[in-house]
Formats: structure tokens, sequence, C-alpha cells
């Protein structure tokens, strides 16, 4: 059973903030572009608020730069178009390492 804020200010962003876990064996949502990586959410992202990449094979789990991530266009993944993916520059992912985004869409 999921826990529900009793204040409305704190339920309303809980529910604005999305969560999305991915590998590379998620192939319809994660592909490289590069040294890239695009999340393809398929609904306009306004705002990304975290990226974490956690790593399978032990060592230390590291956030991903603010400057680093960036909203682009789902098919020519550049900067305005649709919103609709996110990039994450120069980041890789090994096997098994994850890729956790925390983000918003309208």
């Amino acid at each position: 059973m999921a826990f529900e804020s009793k204040q409305v200010a704190v339920r309303n962003q809980e529910l604005k903030v999305k969560e999305l876990c991915v590998d590379l064996t998620d192939v319809s949502v994660i592909q490289v572009s590069g040294a890239d990586l695009i999340v393809t959410v398929g609904e306009v992202v306004t705002k990304v608020r975290f990226a974490l990449k956690v790593l399978a094979a032990g060592g230390a789990d590291s956030a991903v730069a603010a400057s680093g991530v960036t909203i682009v266009d789902s098919s020519a993944f550049t900067l305005g178009g649709d919103k609709k993916a996110i990039k994450v520059a120069a980041t890789t992912l090994a096997a098994g390492d994850q890729l956790l985004i925390k983000y918003e869409a309208s």
C-alpha cells in the first residue's frame, strides 16, 4: 500500500513528479546516441528533477549533473522539437547498470 500525504501541497508535488528506471535492455525507452543516452518518455517533459546512475557491479552510484541533462526532441535528439525525450550527456551504462530519472510532464 502506498502512502499518500495528507498535506495537499505535498501530495500535489508527489503526483507531479514521475520516476523512470531503465537499463540497456529497455530498448523501447532508452538508446545510445554517440556518448549520450536518450530516454524517450513519449510525453512532453517540462522539467527534469533528478538523474542518478546506479552501478550494478558495486562502486559509487552517481548523480548526473543538471548541466548534463536536457529535454530534447524524441527523434532528432536536439533542443526544442516535441520535447518528449531526455538526453543524458556523456553517460555510459554497462550491463546491469541502471539510470533513474525523476521528471515532470504535461
